[in-house]
């Protein structure tokens, strides 16, 4: 598919086109505010098929996976009215780390004689977070179901009418990062399932963004991962669960739960060794976890849902 993109007014014109391809996880997410597991109830054995029931009771659809993670076999081309100015994989400019040093690697690479301003490079400063981009309204839904498809070839086009003292450090890329958002958020649970790092999201010129939208893509194998939004109710009745537990348990597993729950709040303060019991700090530690779940936003693995369309798809 190619894209156009026409700047008005401008008298003397360059046909830019850039080209991407990547063969990186396609990753289609689908938000619902119904009871999924009551509607999948009514479904007879045989008669479930996801395309059907989700586009039947989906509220917000996002493509998520285009293709075009950093970590696949990703390629960029760039062309200035039919002249090929540039083919090549993706170039990061980490400009609030090192950026002199990530210049002189660009320069090992590529040449020393090569201004890597002449690269088609996406800073860091052009850089999205996907939470914020995609899933800053997702806590309003009540379930999420993930569609991850193996890719072997997305491709995507651009044309762009520049102007005519055009030169490629015009153009920025810009990624987007799935890797983002709090612990238990919707954002993380679909980067551990998919493991999708940066991707390519678009490309910046004279401050106007194009989107490289994918969707030509060829794909494969598919699985469906299903989520779920807590309740405060729920979450403070596991926490209630927790706390009976702690007292029954032997001092081995009391050690190890603690282990648990420090790794799990690592973000709370140290409890001095040695200064509470065992118990104590365990107690301690499962407040903390108490307050960062009770806002309604912690997103979980829906085994209920698996379960069920385990029993109703027959495929």
């Amino acid at each position: 598919m190619i894209k156009s993109v026409n700047f008005q007014g401008l008298t003397k014109m360059k046909i830019v086109e850039v080209n991407i391809e990547g063969n990186s996880l396609l990753a289609y997410v689908t938000f619902y505010d119904e009871d999924i597991l009551s509607k999948l109830n009514e479904i007879d054995e045989g008669e479930y098929d996801f395309i059907d029931f989700s586009s039947t009771h989906e509220k917000s659809s996002t493509f998520l996976g285009r293709g075009f993670c950093e970590d696949g076999n990703l390629y960029l081309k760039v062309s200035v009215d039919g002249t090929k100015v540039f083919d090549r994989g993706l170039i990061t400019l980490d400009e609030t780390g090192c950026p002199a040093e990530d210049i002189q690697q660009l320069k090992e690479i590529y040449g020393e004689d090569e201004d890597y301003k002449n690269c088609l490079i996406a800073k860091s400063s052009d850089w999205l977070e996907a939470d914020d981009h995609f899933f800053a309204d997702a806590d309003k839904y009540k379930y999420c179901s993930l569609e991850t498809v193996q890719c072997y070839k997305s491709p995507y086009t651009i044309q762009i009418e520049a102007e005519d003292d055009f030169k490629l450090s015009d153009l920025s890329l810009v990624l987007v990062d799935v890797d983002s958002g709090y612990s238990h958020s919707i954002t993380q649970n679909l980067y551990s399932a998919t493991n999708l790092e940066k991707q390519v999201f678009g490309i910046k010129y004279k401050g106007e963004f194009f989107e490289f939208y994918g969707g030509e893509d060829q794909g494969g194998t598919n699985y469906v991962y299903w989520f779920e939004r807590e309740d405060i109710d729920e979450q403070q009745g596991r926490i209630k669960a927790a706390n009976a537990e702690i007292d029954t348990l032997a001092e081995e597993k009391k050690i190890a739960l603690e282990a648990a729950y420090r790794e799990l709040e690592a973000a709370g303060e140290e409890v001095e060794e040695g200064e509470k019991s065992t118990s104590e700090t365990m107690r301690e530690y499962v407040e903390k976890v108490s307050a960062t779940m009770g806002d309604n936003k912690t997103w979980i693995h829906s085994e209920a849902i698996h379960e069920r369309i385990n029993e109703i798809d027959t495929w």
